[in-house]
């Protein structure tokens, strides 16, 4: 009963033997030393001990087990969405990268388009033509001085519009300014 086992540990912590404290619990201890059973009860006691700490330390063991799965876990998770991140960006700037290669080369065939229609005397492209005073001063010098290069001093120019951002964004300005002026006459015109 309850009893008896709270006398049996109060006796425990005493450090003295326990006696049954009830008469149920004296006619049982009488039962159990009358049929020799005490050695019975003593070993079942003590294996239970040892297989609720066998089970404890098996538990303690699959909880570390788990909780080293749920940091390796955790962690594994954590450098997945790193280098997710790590590839998201290189990604981005790989077309950062190729949108900035078509700008430039935008801007080296619309340089090209300008100095071929001059050096072929395109309409609006001679010296006394409202496009071609629209167009920049230092677009224009530009532009007469690839016409009047060599083909592969030509190429170089290109070249270099298409590989050197800041050659690229000043060609690209005059350009723009010279589509600022043609839209502002255009506009004035109509």
């Amino acid at each position: 009963t309850a009893m008896e086992r709270r006398a049996e540990h109060q006796a425990m912590r005493e450090g003295r033997a326990y006696e049954p404290v009830t008469m149920v619990g004296q006619h049982n201890a009488g039962v159990i030393e009358q049929r020799g059973l005490r050695q019975y009860i003593e070993r079942g006691t003590e294996w239970l001990r040892d297989a609720g700490q066998r089970i404890s330390g098996r538990l303690h063991a699959f909880a570390a087990t788990l909780s080293g799965a749920v940091d390796r876990d955790r962690r594994d998770a954590a450098e997945a969405q790193r280098q997710e991140r790590l590839v998201a960006e290189r990604t981005r700037e790989q077309a950062q990268e190729r949108q900035q290669v078509q700008d430039r080369e935008k801007v080296a065939e619309k340089f090209r388009t300008i100095a071929g229609k001059r050096e072929a005397g395109g309409h609006g492209y001679g010296d006394h033509n409202s496009d071609w005073k629209a167009t920049p001063e230092a677009l224009r010098k530009a532009v007469d001085a690839y016409n009047g290069a060599n083909q592969h001093t030509k190429d170089l120019y290109i070249e270099r519009i298409q590989r050197e951002p800041q050659m690229a964004r000043a060609v690209g300005q005059l350009l723009h300014e010279r589509e600022l002026v043609l839209q502002r006459d255009r506009g004035m015109s109509r």
